[in-house]
């Protein structure tokens, strides 16, 4: 997948949002994209989030940590694991 490397250029990584999180693009002032931000609400802090940023060429990375983040939340929340 190829990387976007200014904003507003056309291609298939736009912000996804999840009913559990999401990955952001963030670019810097001249309209380079600089890292990928994931975010998702902390299960054991109400009003807080966890985040990550990734570096520009790892968005699928950045995709895959929020799927696998999530499987944690869900495992904590069946008393399966911490």
């Amino acid at each position: 997948m190829p990387v976007r490397t200014k904003k507003g250029s056309t291609g298939p990584s736009l912000e996804r949002r999840s009913k559990f999180g999401t990955v952001t693009p963030r670019y810097d002032a001249s309209g380079d994209l600089v890292a990928w931000q994931v975010r998702y609400p902390d299960p054991k802090r109400p009003g807080k989030k966890v985040q990550r940023q990734f570096k520009p060429d790892m968005e699928h990375e950045a995709h895959q940590w929020l799927e696998e983040e999530r499987h944690l939340v869900e495992l904590d929340r069946k008393n399966i694991q911490e």
